[in-house]
């Protein structure tokens, strides 16, 4: 396959990737890279994309700890420090089955849909294809269509309980790689590709709304501050749905979109319309073959297909994300790992029967597990009265912050019940922020009254009028503001606590900072009374 651009391989390194010096994750459009795949030669496409990461880098890419973190320190920290410590556990993550299956499946997919595409251009420089990125305008001349003649592409289906780390896993995955790719034609002529999009489905929202987050995610992905595809996309009460559909199938190929999955599908609002079916938007993967995906619970992949099998089809295999809350040695395994995190005042090394009752208590579920561990520390610090962390202290805390949670658990495969844990699960981690929220509130308060009760805190403030006062009356370049500001940077020095007892040695310290302030500053001020050299000769002198 010959190229529409003319293009160079990157020369890479054993086990390196293209993309490897490039800070992606914080950009939003990178230069297209590419790498031989010897089935798709000359595919732009396909050849910009990075490869799979094999299981070792997968095995680095899942394990996520609390940087910094020293079991010696934490137990020096106050309260409501440890709490917001405890609440960092919440990015903790566990190489799980659902990652490595991922990394395959969407690649795939990736390829599929980019193989089954050919560019359309138009050499005469039509406007209309041109895009918005970063709320400026780029010239384009071509689009990326699908052909007719290949079969449709498959996509993912990701299924699972609420809370089992389906959208953890999406973020780990797509850190491998660039979200938009910029392709260079000749002169100013570009080809955008955004390699993927996760839209959030709207919760009770219909179609229409989903059309809208759509647009969104686009925005995002081009780092469009200023809304411009979402407010292309917002039907509103406005407008046909297949108006949007195929405004949807304009920006899929204006952009080279490769896959677009829906997170969380089991947000939207289902009924028996036409309007609220997947249909008019699978429609579009025959039309463009963008590769499709859907990532939610078993529910609601029912309610989606209702046993449409060609439907089902379309999205290919399915992975049940949940499959590993069963898997008893790799839950065991995580339980080791988080309390590796922990702030209790004696390390504690969890036993078997405290490691029973924690999956009696979560049944694998790995934001029950995290969300039950952080109200054991947190109860901990909280409690006058320290008590035994061990399996009683364990129930007694699903009891108190998950009340009626275990008797779901043994039900999980009715939706309803599914659907009641999951709500339950929310507000335990809403609580949860609110008693964050509350110690860090008496934590202010105790600062504030310790400062107001400090021997010297009315020293301080004479101090500071001093200062403020004197700098004022030698050299009006500065308002009280401004020294007051300057002031308090000298008394959090430490030659200013040295010294902050010496009235003059701080006037001076301020004074001098001032002025090297202002040398640094380039800008214009306005012209004011400056002190004389003898003034400021005598200022700064010791009056010894």
């Amino acid at each position: 396959m010959s190229s529409f651009i003319e293009y160079e391989y990157e020369k890479l390194e054993n086990g390196s990737r293209q993309y490897d010096a490039v800070d992606y994750l914080s950009m939003r459009g990178v230069k297209a890279r590419y790498v031989s795949y010897s089935t798709d030669t000359g595919n732009p496409y396909i050849e910009a994309l990075p490869k799979p990461r094999i299981q070792s880098e997968l095995d680095i890419a899942c394990r996520r700890g609390i940087p910094g973190y020293r079991y010696e320190e934490e137990k020096k920290k106050e309260p409501h420090e440890k709490i917001l410590s405890i609440l960092k556990l919440r990015d903790v993550r566990f190489p799980l089955p659902l990652n490595y299956e991922l990394e395959d499946e969407v690649f795939n997919a990736l390829v599929l849909s980019y193989r089954a595409r050919a560019m359309f251009r138009d050499e005469g420089g039509d406007i209309s294809l041109g895009y918005e990125a970063h709320n400026q305008k780029h010239q384009a001349d071509g689009v990326l269509i699908g052909n007719d003649a290949s079969a449709t592409n498959a996509g993912i289906t990701m299924l699972g309980y609420s809370g089992c780390g389906k959208s953890s896993a999406l973020e780990t995955l797509f850190r491998n790689y660039p979200q938009y790719i910029i392709h260079k034609g000749k002169g100013m002529t570009t080809y955008p590709q955004i390699v993927y999009l996760v839209v959030q489905c709207p919760p009770h929202s219909n179609f229409r709304g989903l059309y809208k987050n759509i647009g969104v995610a686009i925005d995002r992905a081009l780092g469009n501050v200023k809304p411009v595809y979402e407010n292309e996309l917002d039907a509103g009460e406005r407008g046909t749905l297949s108006v949007y559909t195929d405004r949807v199938r304009q920006l899929i190929e204006k952009f080279a979109i490769g896959i677009i999955i829906f997170d969380e599908i089991q947000h939207i609002h289902f009924d028996a319309t036409l309007e609220n079916s997947f249909e008019s938007i699978l429609e579009l993967s025959n039309k463009t073959k963008v590769a499709f995906g859907v990532v939610g619970t078993e529910d609601s992949y029912g309610k989606i297909f209702s046993g449409n099998l060609r439907q089902s089809r379309r999205l290919g295999a399915e992975i049940h994300a949940d499959v590993y809350c069963q898997n008893r040695v790799l839950f065991d395994y995580n339980v080791k790992q988080l309390f590796k995190y922990q702030w209790f005042n004696k390390l504690v090394e969890p036993d078997e029967e405290l490691i029973d009752k924690l999956y009696d208590c979560t049944k694998g579920i790995i934001d029950q597990l995290i969300g039950l561990y952080m109200y054991m520390n947190i109860d901990y610090v909280r409690a006058q009265r320290k008590p035994k962390v061990n399996a009683d202290y364990v129930q007694r805390t699903m009891e108190r912050h998950y009340p009626g949670v275990m008797d779901l658990l043994s039900n999980l495969k009715d939706p309803k019940v599914e659907a009641e844990r999951a709500k339950l699960a929310k507000q335990a981690n809403d609580d949860m922020q609110q008693i964050a929220q509350e110690e860090k509130r008496k934590a202010a308060e105790k600062a504030a009254l310790n400062a107001n009760k400090a021997p010297d805190a009315e020293r301080i403030i004479e101090l500071k009028q001093f200062v403020v006062s004197r700098i004022m009356e030698i050299d009006d370049r500065f308002n009280a503001s401004t020294i007051e500001n300057m002031v308090d940077k000298v008394l959090g020095s430490k030659e200013g606590k040295e010294k902050s007892n010496d009235d003059i040695a701080i006037m001076r310290m301020t004074f001098k900072k001032l002025q090297n302030a202002g040398k640094t500053d380039k800008r214009k001020a306005p012209k004011k009374k400056k002190a004389s050299p003898a003034e400021i000769l005598s200022f700064l002198e010791d009056n010894e």
